[in-house]
């Protein structure tokens, strides 16, 4: 039975090519993999990683209020299993190639699956996607956690209502789906914060769609009990660690204010076209203008619910606007990789432009037709692979030294010495000592001045201490060491092709 179900579902050509873009996704990642896996860490994902080897070896270290858990939990069952960064990003690889899969099926279920599998494709070459599963940032994780948590919604809630008469075993099924909806949501907020525009997002859809009546489900309250029943382990440390609830709230920023709309909207809009390279956001405007004129012209459908394609098309555009609209007119600005989950209504636009094309080219010659849907592909696919493999390799030894100088410490001390650096994260994780900013006391009190930081020294007196150009360092620290150099002897130096001073490494004697 089985076998004949894997053979029915292999002679449909759109899961054959599905498989085909899979295998394409894997190799990709693969080859970016090898090329990468040695490449020193960045101060965010160096924070999510000194979190979990904190939590592994109880090495002293300040956890940052504003990083979620998931990550560093999962690190440090991974550091407890005695395994290292290596088995992290073989995870991630699998979380990414899990995010391709998750587009087709999305695509699928929203559409069909000529959208899913041309939207798939993208995905696998998408450069922000690639170039984020090659670092040990949280994006490719909350991609995979909140397109699951959207599938698990639209099979259970949204593409068959409950109010439609259906057989035990399939009411069933979709109270499940209903529940892993609320399941993996919370697994999302727990990875980053910012999917509480998601969730936003989900909300207005259920408003304007079904007005109040969804608050009648049951099943919806039931997702939304599992939510929290899941986040109750995380508020129990959240208080005992930062004695409130939400300590996101407390060390979250409000955001730019002092720069225009002008300025943070040409920033967070612009990443739109950054993201899908001339050829697909061509395709993508062709999309996104048919789906605004199906908006328009069956507005009395969408509000009748008589034509679910439209139901996609307005959830799509609003996760869209949400996204964006915070990011430009609220934070006033933000990196690409805070707006990517936007991706996914991106590529399934997109995917409709070339439905779109390839329905309008058939109606003279389907060969044309099909020609002209690969060349399009073809063409973008060049040109996101092509950004990939050049930001990935630009940033392949990109603080370099931040993490030689930490393993140099590493060698050169004993597990109980301290250190002193700015580059806080990286250094701990590397060194594996306990490290200090001088920047800031272990009160996190702002150390201002060179009284207040040779107060700090004598306290914790560290065996080493950093100065570099890698991170802000205060005015009056290369002073003071110029003026105590009896105390600190330089031991370790790295420096630029001309022999300008990057990073040195200082011994600190106390007699």
């Amino acid at each position: 039975m089985n076998k004949e179900k894997t053979r029915e579902w292999l002679r449909d050509k759109y899961n054959l090519g599905f498989l085909l873009v899979l295998l394409g996704s894997i190799i990709v990642r693969i080859y970016y993999f090898i090329l990468t896996k040695t490449q020193p860490c960045w101060w965010d994902e160096c924070e999510y990683l000194s979190t979990g080897l904190h939590w592994a070896t109880g090495i002293p270290y300040y956890v940052n209020s504003q990083r979620p858990p998931l990550l560093p939990f999962l690190e440090f069952l991974i550091f407890k299993l005695g395994l290292g960064e290596i088995t992290i990003r073989l995870i991630l690889i699998l979380f990414s190639v899990g995010v391709v899969t998750l587009v087709y099926l999305i695509g699928k279920e929203m559409y069909d699956k000529k959208v899913g599998l041309i939207a798939s494709v993208i995905m696998a070459v998408f450069w922000e996607a690639l170039f984020n599963t090659t670092r040990l940032h949280v994006e490719i994780p909350l991609l995979f956690l909140t397109y699951i948590s959207l599938l698990f919604f639209w099979r259970g809630y949204v593409k068959e209502p409950f109010f439609e008469k259906e057989t035990l075993a399939k009411e069933n099924k979709k109270k499940k789906y209903v529940w892993l909806f609320g399941v993996f949501l919370a697994l999302a907020f727990l990875t980053k914060y910012t999917i509480f525009l998601f969730g936003l997002t989900l909300l207005i859809f259920l408003l304007v769609t079904e007005r109040f009546k969804f608050l009648k489900e049951k099943n919806l309250w039931i997702a939304l009990l599992l939510f929290f029943i899941i986040l109750i382990p995380y508020f129990i440390w959240a208080y005992s660690s930062f004695n409130t609830l939400f300590p996101f709230l407390k060390a979250g920023g409000k955001g730019d204010v002092g720069r225009s709309l002008l300025e943070s909207s040409k920033e967070i809009f612009g990443y739109i076209p950054s993201f899908l390279g001339w050829a697909f956001f061509i395709v993508f405007l062709i999309g996104l203008i048919s789906l605004l004129i199906k908006l328009i012209l069956g507005f009395d459908l969408f509000i009748k619910r008589e034509n679910r394609e439209i139901d996609s098309d307005f959830f799509n555009l609003i996760f869209i606007i949400i996204f964006t609209f915070y990011f430009a007119f609220v934070m006033r600005g933000g990196e690409d990789r805070w707006v990517l989950p936007i991706a996914l209504p991106l590529l399934l636009i997109t995917g409709k432009g070339f439905s779109i094309i390839y329905d309008f080219m058939k109606k003279y010659n389907r060969y044309i037709a099909i020609g002209l849907v690969v060349i399009l592909l073809a063409i973008g696919s060049y040109q996101e692979i092509k950004q990939a493999d050049f930001i990935i390799k630009n940033k392949v030894s990109s603080y370099l030294q931040v993490k030689e100088a930490a393993l140099w410490m590493k060698e050169n001390s004993n597990p109980s010495d301290k250190i002193f650096s700015v580059s806080l994260p990286q250094t701990f994780y590397y060194s594996e000592r306990e490290t200090w900013s001088y920047t800031e006391d272990k009160e996190h009190n702002f150390i201002g001045n060179a009284s207040l930081f040779e107060k700090f020294l004598f306290e914790e007196k560290p065996k080493y201490l950093t100065v570099s150009i890698f991170e802000y360092l205060p005015p009056w620290i290369v002073p003071y060491i110029d003026e105590h150099k009896d105390m600190f002897k330089p031991v370790q130096g790295y420096v630029t092709q001309d022999q300008k001073p990057l990073l040195v490494v200082y011994a600190v004697k106390y007699e």
